[in-house]
C-alpha cells in the first residue's frame, strides 16, 4: 500500500493506510525536514521499518544538484537508519559504510522487471546512433566523455549522431545531429521510451566516487 501519494510536485499522506500498517518501507531521502512529523508519528507507533536506499547520500559529490537537500536530509536519514528494524542495500560496498548505523543491513541487489523489457532494437538507416539516459544530476558524468564524443564527431561526421535522454551538456548539446529528450520518470513510461529510442550504443560513464 501506497502511503504517499504526488499530486503536483506535492506529497500527501494516507493516515488510513498508515494507520493500518504492519510494516513501514522508507526510501532515500524521505526523511527530511518536511516529513518529520510524520516520521515521529510512525516510530511512536511502534511499528517495525525498514530503510531502503540505493546510494551513499552522506557523500554526495558537491556538483549533484540535489546536494544542499542530502545535507539538510542528513539528520533525519541517520535517525531514521538507526531506528530501522532493518535496512536494505543494492551492494556489498554500501553495506559496508552503513553498519556503523545499523547492524541488521541485508543486500538485495538492482533487479529490473523483464516484462517491461521485451523489445529488442531493429536495424535503422543513417548514422550510427550514440546514446545517453539519466536524470540530470548526471552533468560531471558526462563532462567525463565530452572530448571523447567531439573527437568521434569530427572524425565520422554525418556518419554518427547523438541521443540524450534527461540529461546533457551545453558542449555535447551543440554537436551536429544531437537530439535532446526530457527524463521521463516513471519507471513504465521510461522503459518504453528507451526501448523505442534508437541507439546503436549506449554509453554510462560514472565519476569514481563513494556517492
Amino acid at each position: 500500500t501506497w502511503a504517499v501519494h504526488i499530486a503536483n510536485q506535492r506529497g500527501a499522506f494516507d493516515t488510513d493506510a498508515i494507520g493500518k500498517a504492519d510494516l513501514f518501507v522508507i526510501q532515500r531521502m524521505f526523511p527530511c525536514p518536511g516529513t518529520e512529523a510524520a516520521l515521529a508519528g510512525i516510530v511512536k507507533m511502534g511499528t517495525p521499518i525498514i530503510y531502503e536506499v540505493d546510494d551513499l547520500l552522506m557523500e554526495m559529490p558537491p556538483n549533484n544538484p540535489n546536494r544542499d537537500f542530502a545535507i539538510q536530509c542528513r539528520p533525519f536519514v541517520l535517525d531514521v537508519m538507526q531506528q530501522a528494524a532493518a535496512i536494505t542495500v543494492s551492494t556489498e560496498a554500501l553495506k559496508a559504510e552503513l553498519l556503523q548505523w545499523n547492524p541488521n543491513i541485508y543486500v538485495l541487489p538492482n533487479l529490473i522487471d523483464e516484462r517491461l523489457w521485451t523489445q529488442t532494437q531493429r536495424p535503422h538507416a543513417g548514422p550510427v546512433v550514440i546514446g545517453f539516459t539519466g536524470t540530470s544530476t548526471h552533468g560531471d558524468d558526462l563532462r567525463m566523455i565530452e572530448d571523447a564524443f567531439i573527437q568521434i564527431s569530427a572524425k565520422h561526421g554525418q556518419g554518427v549522431a547523438f541521443q540524450f535522454m534527461g540529461c546533457v551538456t551545453d558542449r555535447l548539446a551543440r554537436l551536429p545531429g544531437a537530439k535532446v529528450t526530457g527524463f521521463t520518470p516513471d519507471y513504465e513510461s521510461f522503459a518504453k521510451a528507451l526501448q523505442t529510442t534508437s541507439m546503436d550504443v549506449a554509453v554510462v560513464s560514472l565519476e569514481d566516487n563513494l556517492f
